[in-house]
């Protein structure tokens, strides 16, 4: 019940913040929080679920949250290429390149660590994803 209450003030801060300016970042933050909370309300529930049902919304959401970041690269990847096409080989162009070769290089890094089991592995790839999920908060004016 308590998913379902944070969820519903997380869609009333976007609506509101859309109703006062929909180009702030603020409201897609506060979107995806409330289909968050949606989502844990939702499979908070699933207990009561018929018996095929709960396994096949597990299977979906493994896939999902799996498969996400692989289509993340593969789609900046795409557009890294679609702009060294179109626009040439400056730095600012190979962002999306280079951004989507990283994820893929952190995702092959994570498998390697789980197919090998080594701890100091485990460790490079822990470290590189602190140090890639890391947001410098003072750059964040729009929140």
């Amino acid at each position: 019940m308590f998913a379902f209450v944070v969820a519903a003030v997380c869609l009333l801060l976007c609506t509101v913040g859309v109703l006062r300016d929909r180009r702030r970042f603020g409201n897609a933050v506060y979107l995806g929080l409330a289909v968050t909370f949606l989502g844990i309300g939702l499979l908070s529930g699933i207990d009561d679920a018929p018996p095929g049902f709960a396994e096949t919304v597990m299977v979906v959401l493994v896939l999902v949250l799996g498969l996400g970041p692989a289509v993340l690269a593969g789609l900046l990847c795409a557009n890294g290429v679609k702009m060294l096409r179109k626009e040439g080989r400056s730095p600012a162009n190979l962002l999306a390149l280079l951004a989507g070769l990283a994820i893929f290089g952190v995702m092959g890094l994570a498998v390697a660590t789980a197919a090998t089991g080594s701890p100091v592995l485990g460790l490079i790839t822990g470290t590189s994803l602190l140090l890639l999920g890391y947001r410098d908060k003072s750059q964040c004016i729009g929140l």
